[in-house]
């Protein structure tokens, strides 16, 4: 086709009829009445629904830090006022407490001294014939006469055995003062103490006399020896000196005893 050649509108041709078919009038529609409109609902769907999808695995957090509860921090600080305060009254008390109230002072126990036991309680007493005089000497010691004696070596029959080793107590009795008995024996280096209120003289060694220790004790111008001798030995052990002055601690005049107790002195001793 030339494009030069114009095309013709199809809306501006005039209709053609044919003259040998019968023309119909034209028919006019019947009026409709408007009909109400549904409203269009989707068509039911034919897709199953989704699955559920599982949420993914959620790690546990960790736990927060737990801070000191109000409580604690109230207790904590009540025992601090606490300790503080009591320093603070100790401290008060120490430096202080003699300048306002004195706090009061415990009361005193008093301690009862233990009496020392009396080592002669269980001792055997002595008594001369004449019951002048009276003391006591230990249990295992033996009498013989007028005269005590201690067996160094017990299994001894005898103190009159010669080559024995022993100690003996012998006793004697005169009617004269001491004064008199000292002219008369011309012995001298006597020591005078005062022994349960008696006049007591000793002297250890005298001269012509077997080595030992001679007591004399005075009571009313009367005289009773007490006189220490260790046989084979030249001077008594401390343990023997201390049994002979424990000795001459129970000496009694029996005479004084019955008539009224001598005033009460403290006790002599014989020194080794």
């Amino acid at each position: 086709m030339d494009p030069n050649t114009p095309v013709p509108q199809v809306g501006n041709m005039p209709t053609q009829v044919d003259p040998q078919l019968p023309v119909s009038p034209p028919v006019t529609p019947a009026a409709v009445p408007p009909q109400p409109v549904e409203p269009m609902t989707p068509p039911p769907s034919t897709d199953q629904p989704p699955a559920p999808v599982a949420p993914p695995p959620v790690e546990p957090s960790p736990e927060p830090v737990k801070k000191n509860s109000p409580v604690f921090v109230i207790a904590l600080t009540l025992l601090l006022v606490a300790i503080l305060a009591l320093g603070g009254y100790v401290l008060w008390t120490k430096n202080f407490s003699g300048l306002g109230i004195k706090p009061t002072p415990s009361p005193v126990v008093p301690v009862t001294a233990t009496p020392t036991p009396d080592p002669t309680i269980s001792w055997q007493s002595f008594t001369d014939q004449e019951s002048r005089f009276t003391f006591k000497y230990p249990a295992n010691w033996t009498q013989v006469e007028n005269s005590v004696v201690s067996d160094i070596t017990p299994t001894l029959p005898s103190y009159r055995d010669s080559g024995s080793d022993y100690y003996v107590i012998s006793t004697e009795f005169n009617d004269t003062d001491f004064n008199s008995w000292m002219q008369q024996s011309g012995v001298s280096n006597f020591t005078s103490a005062v022994l349960n209120g008696y006049q007591m003289h000793s002297s250890y060694d005298i001269p012509g006399q077997t080595p030992g220790y001679e007591v004399f004790i005075e009571f009313n111008n009367k005289i009773a020896g007490l006189n220490l001798f260790p046989y084979d030995r030249k001077y008594p052990d401390t343990k023997i000196i201390e049994i002979y002055n424990q000795i001459l601690s129970t000496f009694k005049f029996i005479e004084a005893s019955a008539a009224a107790s001598p005033a009460s002195s403290p006790s002599a001793t014989v020194k080794p």
